[in-house]
């Protein structure tokens, strides 16, 4: 029997040493995650000084654990910058209020400076942390870098038809405006200057509207393409879009005549009068969908 107790006892000794090993190498294992993780991982207390600061931290924020532990984090970003110090110390606040209650502030979108200066978003989640007895000692926070999730690269192109100089001279244009959007001046002459776009950008259109509207224009006749030409286009390629886009919809046929320009009004011939279109509408007004029907017949 004695014999036997102390068997048992020797059995149970070692299967305690081998658990305490492997309880200790899951706490290194599980250690050594939370240091590499990608994220900034740190663990601060209730006043928000931090305890704990991995080497994601390191890498996000570019501080070292030495200068980072025992200080808050607007201490360590904005030592020089009160008034970002007071900001930083705020956010802490109103995130720690709801750490006091147990609650979790999840997924913060902060924008923070780096050590060498770069402005980087962080998305921020800050989690209770509670002793054995279940009282609340203090927070763990993982910060994700979301800079290139955020910020792209991006240039404006901006077009007028007016002299934006002029304009800001009579106050009608912000010169701040105008400043920030005049980083490389190109000018682009007006339709009816490049004569030889204009069949082109025509023909362009014609194909892309045949296919949409499922109709089969191949030709421009003679006279209708010397109408074209002859049209000053004050509207420009947007008008000769959108005249393109009448025609095929309305028209049938494979051939583009002059009478399908008529709409065009008399100076399509006459570069130096621009179009006057003046549709005639009776008193009593008209009704879209029966002008529609009688297009389509």
């Amino acid at each position: 029997f004695v014999v036997h107790r102390a068997v048992e006892g020797y059995t149970l000794m070692l299967e305690k040493v081998r658990l305490q090993k492997e309880l200790i190498e899951t706490k290194n294992f599980l250690e050594s995650i939370v240091e590499k993780a990608g994220d900034a991982i740190s663990v601060i207390d209730l006043e928000g000084r931090i305890l704990y600061w991995n080497e994601g931290a390191e890498r996000i924020y570019g501080y070292p654990q030495a200068e980072a532990l025992g200080k808050k984090l607007s201490e360590i970003l904005y030592p020089q910058d009160e008034k970002a110090r007071m900001e930083e110390d705020k956010i802490l606040g109103n995130i720690m209020a709801l750490v006091k209650k147990g609650e979790v502030a999840s997924s913060m979108e902060i924008e923070r400076l780096t050590k060498d200066g770069r402005e980087i978003i962080t998305s921020m989640t800050t989690s209770p942390l509670k002793d054995a007895e279940g009282r609340i000692i203090g927070a763990s926070r993982i910060c994700r870098d979301i800079t290139s999730m955020k910020k792209a690269d991006v240039r404006f192109i901006a077009a007028t038809n007016k002299d934006l100089k002029d304009e800001v001279k009579k106050g009608n244009f912000r010169a701040d405006l105008y400043f920030r959007l005049n980083v490389v001046h190109l000018f682009v002459a007006p339709l009816r200057d490049r004569e030889e776009d204009i069949m082109v950008l025509f023909r362009f259109f014609m194909d892309r509207f045949n296919e949409q509207f499922q109709k089969g224009f191949a030709e421009i006749s003679r006279d209708a393409e010397d109408l074209i030409l002859s049209y000053p286009w004050p509207g420009n390629v947007r008008e000769l879009r959108n005249a393109v886009e009448r025609i095929i919809l309305l028209e049938k046929g494979d051939t583009i005549l002059p009478r399908h320009l008529a709409f065009l009004g008399s100076t399509a011939g006459d570069k130096s009068k621009a179009p006057l279109l003046k549709p005639a509408i009776p008193p009593q007004g008209i009704v879209l969908d029966e002008v529609m029907k009688e297009y389509i017949q």
